[in-house]
């Protein structure tokens, strides 16, 4: 595993369906989880309100605005975007990138392969990303849950890839 293993753990029982209140609703995030969130990790914004609530693919997109993607209005087809950028990349709308620069788009796999999470980089090591319904966190590259792999490949994100999410949904 790269990084640190007990914190990658931690992280991934925080970020656990069993901690699934915890995690994403504002009070008992504060009262319960926020404390354990290691120093290394910055909170940028903790969880917002249920119905104002997104994904970690409608923050990259910059469309966490859009009342079309937010809160339960926006869960079924929100949480199935992981297929839809796995298809940008396979049609080359993400361009793959080896360094990483400001803005950049790093894509997170488990080990079966599947996206699990992405993030948008703020400079060549540090990622900020919306955490599962959670908070908004800037953190190194590999200070995520565990079950979000190891595996990570980054990307330009287009115009044309934010286009292709809205005319989706």
């Amino acid at each position: 595993m790269k990084g640190n293993q007990i914190t990658r753990k931690k992280l991934g029982e925080l970020v656990s369906d069993k901690n699934a209140d915890n995690w994403w609703r504002p009070e008992l995030f504060e009262k319960y989880t926020h404390p354990q969130i290691p120093v290394a990790l910055e909170i940028v914004a903790s969880p917002p309100a249920e119905e104002q609530n997104y994904n970690c693919f409608v923050y990259v997109l910059g469309l966490h605005n859009d009342e079309r993607f937010l809160g339960n209005k926006g869960w079924d087809f929100t949480r199935k975007l992981d297929a839809l950028f796995d298809e940008m990349i396979e049609q080359k709308i993400l361009e793959k990138i080896e360094k990483p620069e400001r803005g950049n788009l790093v894509v997170y796999r488990a080990d079966s392969g599947k996206i699990s999470h992405v993030g948008l980089m703020e400079d060549g090591s540090t990622v900020i990303s919306k955490w599962s319904w959670g908070p908004l966190l800037r953190h190194k590259i590999f200070d995520v849950p565990d079950h979000y792999g190891d595996a990570v490949e980054f990307y330009k994100i287009s115009e044309k890839a934010r286009d292709l999410v809205i005319s989706e949904h």
